[in-house]
């Protein structure tokens, strides 16, 4: 490629032109050919039959450098809006405990006496809600870093979070099959449902990550239980996946209890005519399932704010085409 004069290797960006009016420089022999890849064709100049810049994809040619954009305003922007939806997600955390209480009271409240199985069986879902907002409290601990630069003190807070959540769900379990057990109220059969196998999934499922981070992260002396620096590391890679996928899969066991329960109470209404506008209907849907909608409707808000704070943005992929 010496012989080649510095005049024919002068890099055309796409969106310059060549001249009309201009004659067209013949081609050196080993410049002229032009390659075929991947269904388009460069030339000698790195441009494509169509105009595009085919950039470091290209093997015949000189190559035009890959374009770099500047993403600096845009991480900020993300950043702010990763801050938002952190306070967001703990705010709709407040809203969702308190319109949980007044659903389980419009339910007739709370009971562990015999023969209240309907009462006793309301401890259930207010459990399982207050553990899903501690595992969002759990899941966040690393994401404040804006309050502290401790370490630890996050580690702390996500343990303790997954701890109550754990008290939580025993609990409120236990809760569901004593009130199903209930010899005066009349037994109920246990597991008949997708939300209970799905359920006990999810619980299998969390159990398992509970005691994993407490025997690798938790125990002070985790050599003597043959647990090694590059195994902890790579626990913590799986361990790291697993939890938000823990944490979608209890968001969406608890939807799908909801909608079992509005199947008991009797959400719908009495139409006599094709309902081909519902919303026109709204006004006679039980208040009581209007405070159900409204829980599901904070617990999908919660989810959404809290995976979105979670995610790692990746700052590297500045590179267009």
């Amino acid at each position: 490629m010496d012989d080649i004069s510095s005049s024919e290797q002068v890099l055309l960006t796409p969106e310059q032109d060549f001249p009309s009016d201009q004659q067209e420089e013949p081609h050196h022999p080993m410049t002229s050919t032009i390659t075929t890849m991947m269904g388009t064709t460069t030339n000698n100049r790195g441009i494509t039959s169509s105009g595009e810049e085919e950039g470091e994809d290209a093997e015949v040619g000189v190559l035009l450098p890959p374009r770099r954009v500047d993403m600096g305003e845009w991480n900020r922007q993300i950043d702010r809006a990763q801050r938002v939806s952190l306070f967001s997600a703990h705010a709709l955390a407040i809203v969702l405990l308190i319109v949980t209480g007044q659903w389980v009271s419009q339910l007739g409240g709370l009971s562990w006496e015999k023969g209240q199985a309907k009462l006793i069986f309301n401890w259930h879902p207010l459990l399982m809600i207050l553990a899903f907002c501690f595992m969002t409290v759990a899941s966040l601990s690393f994401r404040y870093r804006h309050f502290h630069s401790s370490r630890s003190a996050s580690k702390l807070l996500h343990g303790v979070g997954w701890a109550i959540g754990a008290g939580c769900m025993a609990v409120g379990l236990a809760a569901a099959f004593f009130s199903h057990n209930d010899r005066t109220s009349g037994f109920v059969a246990n597991m008949y449902s997708l939300h209970s196998w799905v359920g006990m999934t999810v619980l299998s499922m969390y159990s398992v990550q509970f005691l994993v981070g407490i025997g690798a992260f938790v125990l002070p002396h985790h050599h003597a239980f043959g647990i090694s620096e590059i195994s902890k590391a790579k626990i913590v890679q799986v361990h790291s996946f697993f939890g938000p996928v823990l944490y979608l899969s209890m968001m969406l066991t608890i939807l799908l209890g909801i909608q079992e329960k509005e199947g008991f109470v009797g959400c719908g209404y009495k139409v006599d005519a094709p309902d081909m506008i519902p919303f026109q209907n709204f006004s006679q849907i039980p208040f009581v399932c209007k405070q159900s909608h409204a829980m599901g409707f904070c617990i999908l808000a919660m989810g959404l704010c809290t995976m979105f704070a979670l995610h790692q943005m990746d700052r590297t992929k500045y590179r267009t085409r």
